[in-house]
This record gives structure tokens, sequence and C-alpha cells, in this order.
């Protein structure tokens, strides 16, 4: 190699640099129109087109059924639920459903069906809305309902009956909360309840479910506290024995 072959075009070098430089400038004028481009694209995807009817961005569907990760129908959404493998329950329920690993409905919303005890549907005494929570057998331990037959009900069960019952009866005239014994006692063990006729009354009842004490106030009438013989049902007022 000869002496001017081993030398730098100074020149040379300094043009390539420029033109280098302007290539860079003239790419970050590019991308930056591109992400601009991007950005108003996004965004007009998000905003409602101003001749877009209020229905267009409804999403109608007539039900939705989502899985775990073993593929398991866990939450059902419908108009009805769609009838799907692994429920444990057939009946049809408009609204939401979830469904336990072993396939048993743990909670209803909507128009839920009858409560399951013991493993075994019954019937209501009335269509009802509401919510419901059942055990891991499916059978109902708890719930709130608005009867199509005007009543309302919020309960807390046993795993096999009825354990506490808050009520509006507006068809029987009357409002109160009932307390049942677990089994084998007598279902209701203490009332209270108030009627459209102007009674209050708190009631006692033994572990037969046989009425015991009971404290009433009728009307403007004086208060009573009777005292339930469980032979004879005979009653004595102890309150009327006592001088005002």
């Amino acid at each position: 190699m000869g002496p001017r072959e081993g030398c730098v075009n100074h020149d040379e070098v300094h043009n390539r640099i420029a033109h280098l430089e302007q290539r860079v400038r003239s790419l970050q004028v590019i991308s930056a129109v591109l992400v601009a481009a991007l950005v108003g694209v996004a965004c007009t995807g998000l905003r409602a087109s101003p001749r877009q009817s209020p229905e267009a961005s409804v999403l109608r569907a007539r039900g939705l059924v989502i899985v775990d990760a073993q593929g398991r129908p866990r939450v059902l959404l419908g108009a009805p639920i769609a009838d799907v493998a692994g429920r444990t329950r057939t009946d049809a329920v408009t609204g939401l459903v979830v469904v336990g690993e072993g396939g048993a409905d743990r909670v209803q919303v909507g128009n839920v069906g009858g409560p399951q005890v013991g493993g075994v549907v019954n019937a209501r005494i009335s269509a009802s809305a509401g919510i419901v929570v059942n055990d891991p057998k499916g059978n109902e331990r708890g719930g709130f309902g608005a009867f199509d037959d005007g009543r309302v009900v919020l309960g807390l069960d046993y795993p096999d009956r009825e354990a506490i019952i808050l009520a509006v009866l507006p068809q029987e005239g009357a409002a109160g909360i009932w307390l049942n014994g677990p089994a084998p006692q007598g279902r209701e063990r203490v009332g209270a309840v108030v009627t459209r006729e102007g009674q209050a009354l708190l009631k006692l009842a033994d572990l037969a479910g046989t009425e015991r004490v009971i404290l009433m106030v009728d009307g403007d009438s004086p208060a009573k506290l009777l005292l339930v013989d469980p032979k004879d049902k005979s009653m004595r007022d102890v309150l009327g024995r006592v001088a005002p």
C-alpha cells in the first residue's frame, strides 16, 4: 500500500456524515407523522360518531357464559341463562347465576327459581325477583326477594329450614320478624308482628313451637301480657291483674 492509498479523504467523510444526518432528520419527521396519524385513528375509533344512533353502541346478546381455567361454566348471564353442561340445576333464570366448582348454583340474581333444600328444588309461593345465596350443595342459605303477590322477604336459613324471616305481607296486612329453632325444635320460637288492625305482638314459644308468652298492644286498649298453659292452651293476663 502506497502512502496516498492509506490517507483518509476528510471531505468525503464529511459529506457522508452530512447525508446521514439529513436522512435521520427525515426519518424522525416521518415517524412523528405516523405516530400522530395512529393516535388520531385511535381517538376517532373510541369517540362515537355524531351521526351514530344510540342503539348502534349497544351490545345485544341472548346470553353470556364465562368459564374457569378448566373450561367449566362458572358465570351465566342471560334471558334466560344458557342451558350448559356442568350446572346441577336445569331451571331457567333470567338474570345472573354464579356456579360453584361442583356445579351447584351459589348465587342467583334476577327472576330466580325456587329454593333448594336437601337437594330438592321447591316451588315458591309466587314468582319473585331478587338475590339468593346457596351453600356448596346448592341449598338456599339466604336471600332477598320482591314477590309478584306483593310480599317482600329477607331470609337467613339453616341448611334444612328457614331460620330468620323478615317480611312485609300486604295481603295479610302484617309485617314482622320470625325466628325459627333448628330441627327438631318447633319452627317459630320468637315472633314480632304488627297488623293492619292495630295490633303489636311479641310471642315466645317453647321447643315444640307452642306459644307460651304473648305481649300484646291492641289499638288504644291496655297492654296485655298473656301466659299460656301448654296443657289446655288457656291464657292468663298478668298485666290485667296489676293496678295501673
